[in-house]
């Protein structure tokens, strides 16, 4: 097959491939593969800048079942740059740029045992040279800091039963790279990766994989700056669902070595359309600060996205991630004519999420691959975060009436260019339902938390937050295409921190109103409305300690409002309008809209 095209800019591209299948009839067979392509930008005449590129690459497999498998990749390409693609600083053509490419990569593997024991062989080749020349001259004498070569041999073995699989390879690597405009030995290396699966039933599964890797610098490259590099990956993942899935447990164990740089925190003003970050001006200078910016709270509000630019330093970090989940149906165990006390644990589901994340400077590796409290969240924390929560559900089953209680704890720290945060959070609620007819459903919503932030460089991101909460609400079901609900929020915060001239506390009076109608897979329509009464005691709230404390409603009496319609047009075409207003105490209304319509083929 072949492609060719010419677009307005110049620019012709094609290709060409060509395979040949071959097959014995006795369980053998495979192909080879030819390919070419060109690549050409630019007018193509002795006065014109012009970028050339030649590719060639031809594949070859051949195998046969519970036999010899082989696999042979070549692929080279060159390139020409005349200037077209870079220019000096006066606007005069660069020098000319020649590049070659060329990779291959051999495989060979022999089963034996009935296909369960395998050994193999790899062999990868790479040198991708970019020659510059200097001015005056047509001929390249040096080589860009770019260029860079290697060779890896990989052995391996694997064993392969239907419930166990693993396997086990070592590569040896040479690395070469531009020392004084000519290739040179640069780096030794060593990698050793082992992986394995174990599926014993359909209710047990587990897969691992670990790879540590020795890079050592030659002396030329030593006396440059370099230094030798250890690393190691790790990630274990385990899934069991015993007891007739009445007990679900997972867990993820990911563990990394890696050079990370220390991120800058800021906001790149995107629109509406990305934007989830709002500014407030609260120094009057019209410059945007780090510390001046809040969540949005409605959607199409926030203009600005966050994003972290890393420093120019590179730091050698261990970075750990561990998460495990417990689930407890009793439900499923339990028999319903089972004794009182027992058939009582099958109104009761339990759910329990750990969570901890670390990427550290720390030299006991030991520490904090095995998860040493002593080793997380220290002075030598870059990101560290440590979560737990706890669900309690009662009556699950039951559509009339239920309970859930959430527990959470969250301790984060984070080491940014500014300077260390650190974060705490300690929250207990209780959500209750109960139907008192057919239509009308009550509900009940408490909590109570504790949210502490401390700061290095900015005193608006520290404080010590207090709040008890509760929110009734009732809502009416007529029919299965309209619902309706509305109640009443209450809320008290107490800054405990709070310095002289910030707000100590804030009480919050919310009364929001729901509204849903539906025509079956055709159209459907929200809309909410909400006033809201905040009033701030002490000094003034600035910041994210206001947003925290406010509810990000800000001090006074403010309104939400907004709404949604979703049309189905048919099978293909969807249409969708938002709708959102806000109308601060001490700030402009702010109406935001947004229409969109969706094609899925």
């Amino acid at each position: 097959s072949a492609v060719a095209g010419l677009d307005s800019l110049r620019e012709v591209a094609t290709e060409a491939a060509l395979r040949w299948a071959i097959s014995n009839g006795q369980g053998g067979g495979g192909y080879v593969q030819g390919e070419v392509g060109w690549l050409d930008l630019g007018g193509g005449t002795a006065t014109t800048s012009t970028f050339g590129s030649r590719r060639q690459a031809v594949e070859a497999v051949w195998g046969r079942t519970g036999g010899l498998r082989l696999r042979y990749r070549l692929d080279r390409a060159a390139s020409e740059d005349d200037g077209l693609l870079s220019t000096s600083t006066l606007g005069t053509t660069a020098p000319r740029e020649d590049g070659v490419f060329l990779r291959q990569s051999a495989e060979a593997a022999l089963p034996f045992l009935q296909s369960r024991l395998t050994p193999s062989v790899a062999v990868e080749q790479e040198r991708r040279s970019q020659e510059v020349a200097r001015l005056g001259q047509t001929t390249a004498d040096s080589l860009r800091a770019e260029s860079f070569a290697f060779l890896a041999v990989r052995p391996g073995l694997a064993w392969t039963t239907p419930r166990l699989s693993a396997s086990a390879s070592i590569e040896f690597r040479q690395e070469e790279e531009p020392l004084a405009g000519a290739f040179a030995e640069s780096t030794t290396g060593r990698t050793l990766a082992v992986e394995g699966s174990y599926r014993p039933s359909s209710v047990f599964q587990t897969d691992a994989r670990v790879s540590a890797r020795r890079r050592s610098f030659t002396n030329a490259f030593r006396e440059a700056g370099r230094a030798d590099t250890d690393a190691l990956a790790v990630r274990w993942t385990t899934r069991a669902t015993p007891l007739r899935r009445a007990i679900a447990f997972s867990s993820t164990y990911e563990a990394l070595t890696e050079r990370t740089a220390i991120a800058q925190e800021t906001y790149v003003l995107v629109g509406p359309e990305l934007g989830e970050f709002v500014w407030e001006d609260a120094n009057g200078d019209g410059v945007p600060q780090v510390d001046e910016f809040r969540p949005e709270v409605t959607p199409l509000e926030g203009t600005y996205v966050l994003t972290f630019v890393p420093g120019d330093d590179l730091v050698p970090t261990i970075g750990v991630r561990a998460q495990a989940r417990l689930g407890l149906e009793p439900e499923r165990l339990i028999p319903r004519d089972a004794p009182g006390w027992l058939r009582a644990l099958r109104a009761v589901s339990t759910q329990t999420t750990v969570d901890v994340q670390e990427r550290s400077t720390s030299r006991d590796l030991a520490g904090v691959y095995l998860l040493d409290p002593g080793d997380l969240q220290t002075e030598n924390t870059l990101q560290g975060r440590f979560r737990l929560v706890q669900d309690v559900t009662l009556f699950p089953g039951q559509p009339r009436y239920g309970l859930r209680l959430t527990g959470t704890a969250l301790t984060r720290t984070s080491q940014l260019a500014a300077g260390r945060e650190r974060g705490r959070l300690r929250s207990l609620r209780a959500d209750a339902r109960l139907r008192l007819l057919d239509p009308l459903e009550l509900r009940l919503d408490l909590g109570t938390e504790r949210d502490a932030s401390t700061s290095d460089a900015f005193s608006s991101r520290s404080f010590d937050i207090r709040s008890r909460s509760a929110e009734p609400t009732l809502a009416w079901t007529p029919s299965p295409a309209v619902t309706l609900s509305g109640g009443v929020a209450y809320g008290r915060k107490e800054n405990r921190t709070a310095i002289e001239g910030q707000a100590t506390g804030a009480t919050v009076f919310r009364l929001p109103v729901d509204a849903r109608f539906a025509i079956a897979r055709r159209l459907q329509l929200t809309a909410r409305a909400e006033r809201s009464n905040v009033a701030v005691e002490g000094g003034s709230a600035t910041g994210l300690a206001a947003f925290e404390l406010t509810d990000g409603r800000g001090a006074g009496t403010s309104y939400l409002w907004g709404g949604t319609l979703q049309y189905t047009i048919n099978a293909f075409l969807r249409a969708s309008a938002t709708y959102d207003g806000r109308a601060p105490a001490e700030a402009p209304t702010l109406h935001t809209v947004r229409m969109q319509v969706t094609a899925v083929f």
